[in-house]
């Protein structure tokens, strides 16, 4: 599976994302975001950025998601304390917002672009062909995500708002919508209020990529 290409004199590159399963009392996706080079002189497919989530489905979870979560941690895979505890903290806004996720979602942990292949415009594809997949090969109803600048110093104030709008802007332009909920707030060690978006992917369409 692929899609836009981005040529540079000679050079195309076509993207592409792998996903990868595990199963530890939640799903866990690893993401593999991929590219094929091909050119008078190179022809390769490199890696060139990764991506992790992991799925639930409140339906499926009895009692409190919170709660369930903290049994989730004791249980699995030290790899995955993260992940899950991040998820928690997403578990206890929604409980005091009151914010219902209906069907199999996919909290979205991490987005990263390889320092070698930034600013070259292949975020919004790469998010577009993530989200394209997840419909497709693990039938996904909606992705959730926190629009947290995890590499920029959250002491540097202005900097960590100014990459924090870089985010959301990115993801708003990819289909998300902040979940503007009453209720707690997260906010980062320096007061600045971090958002939660969300994509519903169940009823959107992926017939051809467009940039704009």
């Amino acid at each position: 599976m692929s899609t836009e290409s981005n040529n540079s004199g000679d050079t195309t590159v076509t993207l592409s994302v792998k996903l990868t399963t595990e199963l530890d009392h939640l799903t866990v996706v690893n993401v593999d975001l991929k590219g094929d080079i091909v050119s008078e002189s190179i022809r390769e497919t490199r890696n060139m950025g990764k991506a992790k989530l992991v799925v639930f489905n409140e339906e499926l979870i009895f009692g409190s998601k919170t709660d369930y979560l903290s049994y989730c941690l004791n249980k699995s895979d030290p790899e995955h304390f993260n992940i899950l505890s991040d998820l928690r903290k997403t578990f206890s806004w929604m409980d005091t917002s009151k914010v219902r996720l209906k069907g199999k979602i996919a909290y979205l942990h991490s987005f990263e672009i390889f320092t070698s292949y930034r600013r070259m415009g292949f975020a919004r594809p790469y998010i577009w062909l993530l989200l394209r997949e997840l419909k497709k090969e693990l039938e996904i109803d909606g992705v959730i995500l926190v629009a947290y600048p995890f590499r920029v110093k959250d002491s540097n104030k202005e900097e960590f708002q100014k990459q924090k709008r870089i985010l959301e802007n990115l993801y708003v332009k990819s289909g998300f919508s902040i979940l503007n909920e009453k209720g707690e707030k997260l906010y980062s060690k320096t007061g600045v209020e971090i958002e939660h978006l969300f994509c519903d992917i169940k009823h959107k369409t992926f017939s051809e990529f467009i940039a704009s």
